[in-house]
C-alpha cells in the first residue's frame, strides 16, 4: 500500500521470538513465545559438588598380632587421635583428681572439654609421666600447694600401658574363641569385625591360629587387603628370618618398615597389586 504521494508507510518494528535448536537441525521459532531473544547454545546445568573423601579423613589407628594361644606378640601405635584440653587453674582446683592405675585422673567435676576419666599429661608444659612429673615432682602433692598458683594443666585420655595392651589383646582372643561358640554355623572364623562410632576393629585369622587386628577409622576402606598384605609381610619378613622363633615377640627391623609403608598406602586408599 501507498499513501497520495506514493510512499509506503513505515513497517512495524518485530518483537524477537525465541528459537530453540537441536544438534543437527535447524533452529525452529517456538510457537507462542515473544518475548526477548535467547540463545541456540544449551545452558549448562551445575549440580552441588560433594566433598570427597581424602586421605587425610581417613586413618589407621594401631595394628595387633596375637599368637594362637592368645599373647601379644606385636603391636604398633600408627596414629592416636587425642581430644586434649589445656586450661590454667586458680587455688582451690576445682576438680577433684585421684590415683588411678598409676596415673592422676579427673574423679569429679566436668568443664571445657575436660572429662571424668581424663589424665593429668602435662603442668605448665612439663610433661607427666603417671603420677610423677618430667623434672620429678609428684603431681599430687605439687596440686595441692597453693603457693604453686596459677597453674596451667593439660588434661585428655591417658595412653594405655604395655600390660593394659597385653590384657586386651587376650580379651580379644577370648571373645573371639566365644564369637565362634555361639555362633549357630559350624566352622565360623569367630569376630571378623567389631564397629562403633569412632572407629572399627578388623579381625583376620590365619589357618595357624594368629590373628591380625586392626584398628581403623569407620570411612578407611581397603582394610581386607591390607590385612591379607600384613598377613604376607608377617611370612616374608618373620618367618622367613632364621633368628625369629615361632609365638614369640616379633622384633624385626624390616618387618616394622613395611609394616608402616603397607599402612601408609592403604591410608591412601591405594592398590595392593603384585610386587607391591
Amino acid at each position: 500500500m501507498s499513501d497520495e504521494k506514493g510512499r509506503s508507510p513505515p513497517r512495524r518494528p518485530r518483537k524477537p521470538r525465541a528459537h530453540a535448536a537441536l544438534p543437527g537441525r535447524r533452529a525452529t521459532p517456538l510457537p507462542g513465545y515473544r518475548g526477548e531473544k535467547r540463545s541456540s547454545t544449551p545452558a549448562e546445568l551445575r549440580l552441588p559438588s560433594c566433598p570427597a573423601l581424602t586421605g587425610t579423613d581417613m586413618a589407621i589407628f594401631s595394628v595387633y598380632v596375637v599368637n594362637k594361644a592368645g599373647g601379644l606378640i606385636y603391636q604398633l601405635d600408627h596414629y592416636a587421635p587425642r581430644s586434649e584440653a589445656e586450661k590454667t587453674f586458680s587455688f582451690p582446683l576445682d576438680l577433684v583428681l585421684k590415683l588411678h592405675d598409676e596415673r592422676v585422673v579427673v574423679a569429679f567435676g566436668q568443664r571445657d572439654n575436660i572429662r571424668v576419666g581424663h589424665a593429668v599429661l602435662s603442668i605448665n608444659g612439663v610433661d607427666v609421666s603417671g603420677r610423677y612429673t618430667a623434672d620429678g615432682k609428684e603431681v599430687l602433692e605439687y596440686l595441692g600447694n597453693p603457693a604453686n598458683y596459677p597453674v596451667s594443666l593439660r588434661f585428655g585420655r591417658p595412653r594405655l600401658s604395655s600390660n593394659e595392651k597385653l590384657m586386651l589383646a587376650s580379651m580379644f582372643h577370648s571373645l573371639f574363641a566365644i564369637g565362634s561358640q555361639l555362633s549357630p554355623e559350624l566352622g565360623s572364623s569367630g569376630i571378623e569385625m567389631l564397629e562403633t562410632d569412632t572407629f572399627k576393629l578388623h579381625c583376620f585369622q590365619t589357618l595357624t591360629g594368629i590373628k591380625f587386628v586392626v584398628l581403623a577409622d569407620p570411612r578407611q576402606a581397603g582394610i581386607e587387603s591390607l590385612l591379607r598384605k600384613i598377613y604376607e609381610i608377617y611370612s616374608d619378613f618373620a618367618l622367613k628370618n632364621p633368628f625369629y622363633s615361632l609365638e614369640m615377640p616379633i622384633r624385626c627391623e624390616l618387618f616394622d618398615q613395611n609394616l608402616k609403608l603397607a599402612l601408609e598406602v592403604a591410608e591412601k586408599a591405594g592398590p595392593f597389586g603384585p610386587g607391591s
